[in-house]
């Protein structure tokens, strides 16, 4: 996990310490030479991590399972505490889950959270191109160490529902989760997207995003509700209400969207 640019990965950009898929491809070879039999996993969290999979180029090769944050084209986005693949994959992992299902539901979330711009991709058959029936079959026959959920006892908060406020009065609005969870949900958070939200510029750094955020009370019940005071800008506002619980385990987030109003447009008449 760091920055990465089209066909590299920086181990220590500074440095110019740069890992290519010609050069990994070549240290995984050794290991299979010494290892015959091996099978090996390769996780890449980072921009442009897809060059590693599509093309002649690619490490992807029979035995090997291969994931990628995002594909060969676009940038990978950073989170609060890590990115939005790996914290989406790694709790999932940690309650158990196989690596396809973890990939699953780190896919989902990364593409809802960034507006379908940034794609996980997945080879499992060695051919370079990801995602396909085969890949996720192969994915569904190896795990980390850990049985499939139906095994564990960890399980992450849950988001149940998300509700918009009724009315916007004067840029304030309520919104209003239920959360549920097997033990205590420690904390629940809103990040606001509003209708004039654009992307950050694209980079070799995983992409960052400041966004405004709102912390929702407990109600009681698994009821929780927050109040934000921007709802500034006419349009449709995208909200993404996330739960922590006691385990540090995060649940995979629920977006809605709220319209604020509308622009009004006037027809132009001429004699």
């Amino acid at each position: 996990m760091d920055h990465g640019d089209k066909g590299k990965f920086f181990l220590d950009g500074v440095n110019q310490q740069e890992l290519t898929p010609a050069l990994l491809n070549d240290w995984l070879g050794q290991l299979e030479a010494a290892v015959p039999g091996i099978k090996i996993t390769i996780i890449i969290e980072a921009c442009y991590s897809g060059g590693f999979i599509e093309g002649a180029q690619g490490i992807s090769k029979a035995g090997r399972l291969i994931m990628t944050s995002t594909n060969q084209q676009n940038v990978a986005y950073a989170s609060a505490d890590g990115a939005y693949f790996s914290d989406q994959f790694l709790a999932a992992l940690r309650q158990g889950y196989s690596l396809h299902n973890s990939f699953r539901a780190a896919y989902a979330v990364s593409r809802e959270l960034t507006g379908f711009i940034q794609e996980p991709w997945l080879d499992g058959n060695g051919n370079h191109i990801p995602n396909e029936p085969e890949d996720v079959t192969l994915a569904s026959q190896r795990a980390a160490g850990y049985p499939d959920k139906a095994a564990s006892d960890t399980w992450a908060p849950y988001v149940v529902t998300v509700q918009g406020p009724p009315k916007i009065t004067e840029r304030h609005g309520v919104i209003q989760a239920e959360v549920r969870d097997d033990k205590h949900v420690r904390r629940v958070w809103a990040v606001i997207y509003a209708p004039s939200y654009q992307p950050p510029a694209s980079g070799f750094e995983l992409v960052p995003e400041t966004l405004p955020t709102i912390v929702l009370q407990s109600q009681g019940n698994d009821k929780f509700s927050g109040e934000y005071p921007g709802f500034d800008e006419l349009g449709t506002y995208r909200v993404a209400v996330y739960a922590e619980d006691d385990d540090n385990l995060i649940a995979q987030p629920k977006v809605i969207t709220i319209s604020n109003g509308s622009r009004i447009f006037l027809p132009i008449v001429k004699r």
